[in-house]
């Protein structure tokens, strides 16, 4: 995956425009931020993927925030403006696979 510099964080690591990305972030604890625990599942209705979601980014995409294990995290779901929407249900279940190891 290329780093494409865009005006977003999460947008510079946007996939080719036939190709998906998912981006896993952690944020900082905060009392500012207030962050739901882990869905059971990372279905299409937790984490849809829509056009226009992320900024400086001309495909679809998706996020779910969610703590797990005293972390909080970010997930997202990019997808290029041509790739199947499959691509999307393959990520969600690569997302189903992450392992959180606890906060220190």
């Amino acid at each position: 995956m290329r780093d494409r510099e865009t005006c977003s964080q999460i947008a510079d690591y946007g996939p080719e425009d036939d190709a998906v990305s998912l981006v896993i972030v952690e944020w900082q604890p905060s009392e500012d931020l207030e962050v739901g625990p882990r869905p059971l599942r990372f279905t299409c209705e937790v984490l849809p993927v829509d056009p226009g979601v992320a900024e400086c980014f001309a495909g679809s995409a998706g996020t779910v925030p969610f703590t797990d294990r005293g972390r909080q995290l970010g997930a997202y779901i990019l997808l290029g403006p041509d790739a199947p929407t499959s691509l999307a249900d393959e990520a969600r279940a690569v997302l189903q696979t992450l392992r959180v190891d606890p906060a220190s």
